[in-house]
C-alpha cells in the first residue's frame, strides 16, 4: 500500500542520524517509501540502521557538524537529485547549538545544487529549553526559525522549501514523539507545497 507521504522513488538524507532520536526519524521515512541516506560520524551507528532495512537504508560515515566533510560531500552529491534533507545535528549533539545552527547552514547549502535538482524540502529539528535549562539554552530556538526562514529567502531554491520543527524536550533523551515525526514526514512531502520559512511546534504533551 502507497504511504499518504508519497515518498516513494524519493531520496532522503537525515543529517544526525546515530543521534537518539535518528534510528525513528530514518525508520519512518523509509517506512514512507524513501530511499535513505543515514548521516553521521558514528559509523558504527549508521551501519546498524543499515542493516535492519538494507533496501532501503544507504549507511554514509562522515561528521555533519564540520564544515569541511559537508562541503565535500556536496561537491560530491553535486546535482544528483536530492529531495529531501532532514537534520537532526541539534538532537543528536544537543551540547553544542551553535555549532549545529552552522552545521544545519552549511549543509544545507553545500547540497544546494543537489536540492534544486530534486526540488528538495529541508526539515530542521531542535528541541526546545527545559524549564530547568539554563537561560542561554532558550536563546537558540528562536535562532533555529530564524535559520529556517533565512535559507528559504536566500537560497538557489525557490521560496517554501526549508521549514522547521521545534520538538519538545523530552526528545533529547530518547525517540521523538510520533507527532513529531509526523511532522517531519509531512514538511518533506508534496503535501507541504507552499510552506516554507515556517516552524511546526510539537507540544510537550506529545511524549
Amino acid at each position: 500500500m502507497q504511504s499518504v507521504w508519497n515518498l516513494e522513488g524519493r531520496t532522503v538524507l537525515i543529517a544526525g542520524a546515530g543521534g537518539p532520536a535518528g534510528g525513528d526519524v530514518v525508520r519512518a521515512f523509509s517506512d514512507g517509501g524513501a530511499r535513505v541516506v543515514a548521516l553521521d560520524r558514528d559509523e558504527p551507528a549508521v551501519l546498524a540502521l543499515a542493516r535492519a532495512a538494507p533496501r532501503r537504508v544507504e549507511p554514509l560515515a562522515l561528521d555533519p557538524m564540520r564544515p569541511a566533510p559537508c562541503r565535500l560531500l556536496g561537491e560530491v552529491w553535486a546535482d544528483s537529485p536530492l529531495h529531501a534533507l532532514v537534520h537532526l545535528q541539534a538532537l543528536a549533539v544537543p551540547a553544542r547549538p551553535g555549532t549545529a545552527i552552522q552545521s544545519v547552514a552549511a549543509l544545507t547549502r553545500a547540497l544546494g545544487p543537489a536540492l534544486v535538482a530534486g526540488s528538495g524540502r529541508v526539515v530542521i529539528a531542535h528541541a526546545a529549553a527545559g524549564a530547568d535549562a539554563p537561560a542561554e539554552a532558550s536563546a537558540f530556538a528562536p535562532a533555529f526559525a530564524r535559520l529556517a526562514t533565512g535559507l528559504d529567502a536566500t537560497g538557489p531554491w525557490p521560496a517554501g522549501r526549508v521549514n522547521a520543527v521545534c520538538l519538545p524536550p523530552c526528545a533529547l533523551s530518547g525517540a521523538p514523539p510520533a507527532a513529531a515525526r509526523h511532522a517531519m514526514l509531512f514538511l518533506a512531502s508534496d503535501l507541504a507545497d507552499g510552506i516554507g520559512g515556517g516552524i511546526l511546534r510539537v507540544v510537550p504533551g506529545a511524549c
